[in-house]
Order: C-alpha cells, then structure tokens, then sequence
C-alpha cells in the first residue's frame, strides 16, 4: 500500500483547519499549523510535504510572506493561497509568477480542493 500525499494547511482560523482535517484525511495525510512559525517547522521536519495551502490573512505574518519564505526552503511543493477576498494585483503576480499553485477563495468547498489538489499531483 502506497503512503497518502503529505498536506500542510496553514490558518490561525482553528475552524479551517478542522475543516481542512476532516475533509482531507481520506486522502491525504494531513499537517495542521496555526501560524506560518508552526508551519515552517513541521516543514523541516516532514521535507517530504508535496502541497502547502495557507490562508492570506493571519496575525503578523500574511500567507504570501509565508509561501514566499516556506518555497525558498521547500520548493518541491505546489503552493496554494486562500481567503475570502477577490484576487489583488499581489496575488496575480504570485500566480503570474508560479510562487502560488492556484488561488482558493472562501467559503471553502473541501471536495473541490480534493479534486484540485489530485489533478495538480498528476
């Protein structure tokens, strides 16, 4: 039997990360930090994490700050930002860019991130 894909989820929003938990473990093997501090930990302790998902807007530290310093170090990952904003220029660039994978807005809808992360995998 093959390993489950390792996901980090990054929110100071305990309720996305359960939502994240829950939705994902079927799947994935499933990371939770609540702060990008929490998150670059567990990435140098699990090198192997193949997707990061992070929110856009947490404490002192935003996700694109985050994702910015977290691929420098792990750039085997695909990166994706979410919030429940509209797409700024900022987060165009870092599309334009490749620093994020994709952009996920609020509400969040688990099953579609699933499929997402899945295709982006293949």
């Amino acid at each position: 039997m093959s390993e489950k894909v390792k996901v980090l989820c990054v929110d100071d929003d305990n309720l996305n990360l359960t939502i994240f938990e829950i939705g994902l473990k079927a799947d994935f093997e499933t990371l939770l930090a609540d702060g990008p501090e929490k998150a670059l930990e567990l990435l140098a302790i699990n090198s192997d994490v193949k997707v990061v998902i992070s929110d856009f807007r947490m404490g002192t530290v935003d996700g694109m700050e985050f994702i910015s310093k977290a691929k420098k170090q792990y750039p085997h990952a695909n990166y994706y930002l979410f919030s429940g904003f509209e797409i700024t220029k900022e987060i165009q660039l870092a599309l334009d860019d490749g620093l994020i994978k994709r952009y996920l807005t609020k509400p969040l809808d688990i099953l579609e991130i699933v499929k997402i992360i899945k295709e982006d995998l293949n």
